[in-house]
């Protein structure tokens, strides 16, 4: 019996189409990508984060994109991820990449750096997440309209982001036991 061979060659074009294939397609979270204005988020994100105030003198890296990160976490919440799969799962899937317009070779924040964001979102009683869910959840395109279809799969997401620290990292020390 004779077999289909996989014959890819494996080169940049190819590796290119292949993510351009996968991303065209409008399954799971994607469904609701092009609904979203997602800049309509930015002038909440930078004031609970204090992007403005941001001494730049300090050096370090400048942050990844306000916006950009809050998707990531959108991902993450929808599909009940901790930080350290969240970061795996972006490198991995054509469709994460998708939804975060990313390419190939762009530079995806790590496990620590989506953590770190999560928790500047808390920071000083801003209540950073409760705020931009609830902006999210108006923006969102109702349920009912026939524009937001695809729109429909799309399960709640609760205004609180859950610690995605994996259990490993939260032993008790002898001394809480």
């Amino acid at each position: 019996m004779t077999y289909r061979q996989q014959n890819g060659s494996g080169d940049l074009i190819a590796i290119l189409q292949h993510q351009e294939k996968a991303q065209a397609k409008k399954i799971g979270i994607n469904k609701i990508k092009d609904f979203i204005d997602w800049e309509s988020l930015r002038n909440e994100l930078e004031e609970i984060l204090g992007y403005a105030k941001r001494e730049k003198s300090k050096g370090g890296r400048p942050p990844f994109d306000p916006v950009f990160m809050f998707k990531i976490l959108i991902l993450q919440k929808y599909y009940s991820l901790s930080d350290y799969a969240t970061e795996e799962q972006i490198e991995d899937r054509a469709s994460f990449m998708g939804f975060l317009d990313l390419k190939v070779g762009d530079h995806i924040p790590d496990a620590k750096t989506i953590w770190e964001f999560r928790q500047r979102l808390e920071a000083n009683g801003m209540n950073g997440s409760q705020r931009l869910f609830t902006h999210f959840e108006k923006i969102s395109p109702p349920k009912a309209s026939s524009d937001a279809k695809a729109a429909s799969s799309m399960p709640a997401l609760s205004p609180r982001l859950a610690n995605a620290t994996p259990a490993s990292k939260m032993k008790k020390s002898k001394q809480e036991n």
